[in-house]
């Protein structure tokens, strides 16, 4: 029986992920590490803290796991914390997972992160519900454009976020996480909020509101967009294409 679990949270205000998982770990719940760290990936944080403390290590070899996902495509630093005088931590640090640091507890990478140890390919900004937020995220976006010299997408970008964040300030009234990311392939943009409430394409009443305008204009200009519940609320993401697609084979 897999007895491996996890929790997660989200700071708004430092677009910082954390992770804690607990229970067993061994070759066949290493890969529920694996796909949560890989879904905390997937929506762009800033950075991801991961507290090993509650891992009962059934298997040394399972914690081969972690460098692999330590050192992912997109860039984002994952920082390891574990008390280094537990059995766990004591474990950890010996083990042969190619000189990766394992931090005493999540002050020490917290302080790590402050000092500036975070991607130049991610831009964050918190924002209140207020009818300047929209400007405040184009900016964002566009100084991230003009950083990668992107300047192909900044137009269609600058759309997508200032629609993605009215609709925040309209119908989610929270205060509002903007992340803007740049892919290998793709610029990803993701507007939090601590509202539950879906958008959609369309009401039963079947009338077009703004809203409803905003959201089709996001889905013709980008390449994929989509809503992911989380405990926090929602985010709304969009992806813009970089690059060409692979011809097929």
């Amino acid at each position: 029986m897999v007895t491996l679990a996890h929790t997660t949270s989200y700071d708004f205000e430092t677009g910082l992920a954390r992770l804690w998982f607990h229970g067993d770990l061994d070759m066949v719940s290493a890969a529920k590490i694996r796909s949560a760290m890989l879904k905390t990936l997937s929506e762009h944080p800033l950075a991801v803290i991961v507290n090993l403390d509650d891992l009962e290590i059934l298997q040394e070899l399972a914690l081969l796991v972690l460098p692999a996902l330590v050192h992912n495509r997109e860039d984002v630093p994952i920082l390891l914390c574990c008390d280094p005088i537990s059995p766990t931590g004591i474990i950890v640090r010996a083990a042969s997972l190619g000189g990766m640091l394992i931090y005493a507890h999540e002050r020490e990478a917290s302080a790590v992160l402050a000092k500036g140890r975070s991607s130049s390919k991610r831009a964050h900004v918190l924002l209140r519900p207020t009818p300047a937020a929209p400007a405040v995220a184009r900016r964002l976006v566009v100084r991230l454009c003009e950083a990668w010299d992107l300047e192909i997408v900044t137009e269609v970008a600058e759309l997508i976020i200032s629609e993605l964040v009215t609709n925040a300030v309209r119908h989610a009234g929270t205060d509002i996480e903007v992340t803007a990311a740049i892919g290998e392939h793709f610029l990803h943009l993701h507007v939090r909020d601590r509202s539950k409430q879906l958008p959609t394409l369309s009401g039963a009443d079947g009338l077009q509101t703004a809203h409803r305008r905003g959201l089709q204009m996001v889905d013709r200009l980008s390449n994929g967009w989509g809503t992911t519940l989380t405990a926090y609320g929602k985010t709304v993401w969009a992806t813009l294409r970089l690059t060409p697609p692979a011809p097929p084979r």
